[in-house]
């Protein structure tokens, strides 16, 4: 019997990519039944325990540490004791005991664009809710030393986090940007198959059997075709498609031939029919999968975790002086005053006592990037040419005319700037941007390219003055998530304009949109009028005080529970989980202590 439905299962994969090849929808779509069909029956796929916990695949074939959406998939699994006999109804555990009766297995794989870090003091196997199999190594802020305290990638409030472990997979191969556009190709389709085969060795030995399997997408190749097969073919798991964007339109920013972008497009929209339910981003991005695809998807917003929110004072000045040691950031002291510790934002007097933000502080603008080519650095580099010059001749025009003046006022803008301008994260276009801005030999302003950790660059938006985000999106129907963070800490976003960004950002209410370079300049010069008293000058539209009122709208909208990651999650995820296993309709209640 398993022989005969081994053979039937791998003749329907055979009939399913002719039938799919030829465009013959229904007889594919026939095809597909009959192997979903053959896949629960027996064949090869694990058997095991009909009373076993339900176990889930979480997969992410790109970088972990990039992906805070699908490792809040992996943390939700494992915190949430779902089995098919149990009600899911423990959120939390407060033991490694409770950790053995509560919670999914979950397998993440992807890989990691890190520096090694030691193993050493991982948690026992014996409790570990959740294996990563990554390539390279894990990112230091996914590794947790101490069983028991919060896991630093997912601190939630009053929750002990899942523990994880790691196994490591070897990269066959490499992408190569820098060898012109044959070795690109070659080493792209080297790449695709070298992942593909770790996949498939990946779903084919993984233990124990799995129920349910939720990938990311993009990356779609070869993703999306190797987990509806071999999920299917191996376990008879269901397969969730978590839609963050689409695989062909990134490829359209890159040098791809057109008919490789057609054939991209076609495998995307062929086989995203064939998965058992859809997630996505935003509600355009629902009625394009519903109009253009035939794809019934829910939408899932991303929401910020509870980590997220304005700092202190005291948390500000400690974050500066890490940030001072590791950058090499001006300190100027205040004038008339000699203060034990002093930052380019604030001062701290003796004893560490009476911490202060100073009166000559900079304006704080922060942008968080994966410096790829879906975000316009030639418009951040215009706008802070542009506003360079502005802010120049304001201090210009502040001072007595003549030639010695402008002298001594362009020394003294050297320490402090009036603007300090920090960007985040990691990518390929980092090092030119770099370059260009050393060559601008900016005056007023300070640029800093930073990688942060998670706490630091947490607190680094709690602190900021207004956030900028260049995210425009290949598709028009995604949603950034550097945004929603921003937002999460009380932040106002200055954001490019483009296709549903009004799904996030509301103009004159949680920030304001930008289509150019020129109007990105006006605007953080116009929020800059009266800083840091809030007093506007005469004529001035926006001003301080309009961010002061853009954060009591964004602190109303995103300071309650209800508006944090857990809480979006067990409302709109867990149910489709619950109806798709045929589990208990109890749903795990979401931590209840939370204040922005």
């Amino acid at each position: 019997m398993e022989w005969t439905i081994t053979v039937f299962l791998w003749t329907c994969v055979a009939l399913l990519c002719v039938h799919v090849a030829w465009g013959l929808d229904e007889i594919a779509r026939l095809t597909w039944a009959c192997l979903c069909w053959a896949s629960r029956v027996g064949g090869p796929k694990i058997q095991e325990d009909l009373t076993r916990d339900v176990h889930v695949a979480v997969l992410v074939n790109g970088d972990i540490g990039q992906s805070p959406r699908t490792l809040h998939h992996a943390e939700m699994l494992a915190k949430w004791s779902f089995r098919p006999s149990v009600s899911p109804s423990q959120f939390g555990a407060e033991s490694d005991a409770d950790l053995d009766e509560a919670g999914a297995t979950v397998l993440s794989k992807g890989y990691y664009e890190g520096g090694a870090i030691s193993q050493q003091g991982a948690v026992p196997r014996s409790s570990t809710r959740v294996t990563v199999f990554a390539y390279g190594d894990p990112p230091k802020s996914l590794v947790q030393t101490e069983p028991g305290m919060p896991h630093p990638q997912f601190p939630t409030q009053g929750q002990t986090s899942p523990q994880v472990t790691f196994r490591k997979i070897h990269a066959r191969t490499r992408v190569r940007r820098d060898h012109g556009s044959a070795v690109y190709f070659i080493t792209s389709v080297l790449a695709t198959v070298s992942r593909a085969l770790d996949l498939i060795e990946a779903l084919w030995t993984c233990r124990p059997r799995l129920d349910a399997l939720i990938m990311q997408n993009p990356p779609s190749i070869p993703s999306l075709l190797i987990a509806l097969v071999f999920a299917r073919l191996r376990h008879g798991a269901l397969v969730v498609v978590d839609w963050h964007n689409f695989g062909y339109t990134i490829l359209r920013t890159t040098r791809a031939p057109s008919l490789l972008l057609v054939l991209a497009e076609w495998y995307e929209s062929t086989l995203a029919p064939y998965a058992d339910a859809h997630l996505c981003v935003s509600t355009a991005m629902c009625e394009f999968l519903r109009d253009e695809w035939n794809v019934d998807a829910t939408v899932y917003y991303d929401m910020p975790h509870c980590v997220f929110r304005p700092v202190s004072v005291e948390e500000e000045h400690d974050l500066f002086l890490r940030l001072e040691q590791e950058y090499s950031l001006p300190i100027a002291t205040e004038r008339g005053s000699y203060p034990v510790s002093c930052t380019l934002r604030t001062s701290c007097g003796e004893r560490n006592q009476h911490t202060t933000r100073r009166s000559d502080r900079p304006f704080l603008c922060v942008s968080s990037t994966s410096w790829t080519p879906d975000e316009d650095f030639e418009l951040l580099f215009d706008a802070l040419v542009e506003l360079d010059k502005s802010l120049l001749q304001m201090s210009y025009s502040n001072t007595r005319t003549g030639e010695t003046q402008v002298s001594n006022l362009e020394r003294s803008l050297v320490s402090p700037p009036q603007l300090l301008f920090v960007i985040t994260g990691r990518g390929p276009l980092r090092a030119a941007f770099e370059a260009r801005i050393a060559r601008a030999d900016l005056r007023c302003i300070l640029v800093v390219c930073a990688w942060l950790s998670k706490q630091d660059y947490a607190h680094l938006l709690g602190s900021a003055d207004v956030g900028v985000c260049l995210h425009s999106s290949s598709s028009g129907l995604d949603l950034p998530m550097k945004a929603v963070d921003m937002l999460g800490a009380g932040l106002p976003v200055i954001a490019v304009d483009y296709g549903c960004i009004t799904e996030l950002i509301v103009p004159g209410k949680s920030g304001l949109l930008v289509r150019g370079a020129d109007e990105l300049a006006s605007t953080i010069l116009d929020l800059m009028d009266g800083f840091p008293k809030g007093k506007k000058r005469i004529g001035s539209e926006k001003g301080f005080g309009s961010l002061q009122v853009m954060r009591e709208w964004i602190r109303a909208k995103y300071g309650s529970l209800d508006q944090r990651a857990d809480s979006e999650w067990c409302r709109v995820v867990a149910p489709k989980l619950n109806t798709l296993l045929d589990l208990s309709e109890d749903l795990p209640d979401p931590p209840s202590k939370f204040s922005l």
